[in-house]
């Protein structure tokens, strides 16, 4: 946009109460089509860009970490265009440059701690992008060597979706994972989805559940009505109703 109509991003603007520069200010903004801007002065122009709307993202690390990671799929329409957050942040945004973020507390997925202080045994449900969320509480389990806990998650393919295969393997290794079972709908014969490993495993999930484990789900809205579909056929409405209410069942749904 600046090369074809030859501005400078190096000049510097006054913009939503901060002073940027061009090449930022162009980056954060829905772009006006050329035939919009011909004629029309900078000052102009800078006046009426109008900010992206805000996307969110489920936080995939610590703040001990000392730096904030996002797990994100660049969607690619049809046209073959991109998704207006995540073509941003894979393909528009550039390293060094300014991010305009805040970051909003998600208490309702927050680990349930007992009022002794101690973290019991945990389930971890999700799929796709959702293992961000996933990801964090299992980071502090193993800060916290608190193990006990138990991965169920899916993608479409291992080779090109097993995010954080590392990770995954290093924490069953030290024990934060006493469990792990990964389905890939696009891999083999049966396009399986982790909602239906919910209900496979539905017999050692109500064991875990019985002896005080809390379930967390992370990741899409049809995934998880799926899920919750399939632990209340495990664990019957009324007992899921109260794991919300002691904070047992946790979700981060998109």
């Amino acid at each position: 946009f600046l090369a074809r109509h030859n501005l400078d991003g190096g000049l510097s603007f006054r913009w939503t109460g901060h002073w940027m520069f061009l090449r930022d200010i162009i980056a954060h903004c829905r772009l006006p089509q050329d035939h919009e801007v011909e004629g029309i002065s900078l000052d102009w122009l800078v006046e009426r860009l109008e900010p992206w709307a805000l996307r969110e993202y489920s936080i995939a690390s610590l703040p001990a970490g000392g730096r904030m990671e996002l797990l994100v799929r660049k969607a690619v329409k049809d046209d073959g265009s991109l998704g207006l957050g995540s073509g941003w942040l894979t393909h528009t945004s550039t390293v060094g440059g300014v991010v305009s973020l805040r970051l909003r507390p998600n208490p309702n997925f927050h680990a349930p701690v007992a009022k002794d202080g101690t973290e019991g045994p945990q389930i971890l449900i999700g799929a796709g992008t959702g293992m961000a969320g996933l990801r964090a509480h299992l980071l502090h389990r193993a800060q916290n060597k608190l193990g006990d806990a138990w991965l169920l998650f899916g993608e479409r393919q291992a080779a090109s979706d097993l995010y954080y295969a590392e990770d995954i393997k290093a924490w069953a290794a030290d024990g934060t994972l006493a469990r792990t079972d990964l389905v890939f709908s696009r891999d083999g014969q049966s396009r399986k989805y982790v909602q239906q490993m919910v209900t496979d495993e539905g017999a050692e999930i109500k064991s875990w559940v019985d002896r005080g484990a809390s379930i967390l789900v992370c990741g899409g809205l049809k995934m998880a009505a799926g899920v919750e579909e399939a632990l209340v056929a495990i664990l019957g409405e009324d007992r899921l109703d109260q794991m919300t209410q002691d904070g047992l069942y946790r979700r981060d749904v998109y």
